[in-house]
This record gives structure tokens, C-alpha cells and sequence, in this order.
């Protein structure tokens, strides 16, 4: 006697509806497992653009900003420094120092 709940009967499914069956059932898997990842990826993203907020507030774009300004003030004075040795080495070997030296 067949039993009237269909969850109940045995599997004897033909190979094309079994395949196609798995398939839909790995399908949502994979969905559930990439929305997953998706929430982790966001929530990480908020916490991160959460403590860079708190980070840059007022003080800590002050301090970013007095930051920049010290590096570049710092480049500028190797560059100063680096230009003054080369043109001290650039005149020696071609003998301006000895002239301007006669002059003054």
C-alpha cells in the first residue's frame, strides 16, 4: 500500500530530476554560505570606516595634517641639502670655487 505523504515514498527519482535535485540543493547552499561571507565582509567594513570616523574626528585630522606638513617640510630640506651637495661637487669640477673665491 503507497503511503500518502510523498516525503515518505522511496527516492526512485530518474537520473536527470536526482541530478537536477542536488544541483537546487547545492545552489541554496552556496547562496547561503556567500551571503554569509557577504555579512562578515560588511560588518568588518562598517567596524573599520567606524574607528577611521573616531580616528579622523577633529584631532586626528589636525594631527594627519601636521603630519603631512612635517614630511613634506622634511623632503624639502633632504632635497635643499642634496641640491647644495651636488652643485658643491658640480663646481668643484669645474673649477668655479677657485674663481669665485679669487673674486671675493
Amino acid at each position: 500500500m503507497a503511503s500518502a505523504r510523498p516525503w515518505e515514498t522511496a527516492r526512485n527519482l530518474p537520473p536527470a530530476v536526482a541530478a537536477a535535485e542536488t544541483s537546487f540543493e547545492d545552489t541554496h547552499m552556496k547562496r547561503i554560505i556567500w551571503m554569509g561571507i557577504g555579512v562578515a565582509i560588511g560588518v568588518i567594513a562598517v567596524r573599520k570606516i567606524n574607528d577611521t570616523r573616531a580616528t579622523i574626528g577633529p584631532e586626528g585630522l589636525n594631527r594627519a595634517a601636521a603630519r603631512v606638513a612635517d614630511g613634506l617640510y622634511e623632503f624639502a630640506d633632504a632635497v635643499r641639502a642634496g641640491m647644495n651637495h651636488r652643485e658643491g661637487e658640480l663646481r668643484s669640477a669645474l673649477g668655479i670655487d677657485s674663481q669665485d673665491a679669487a673674486r671675493g
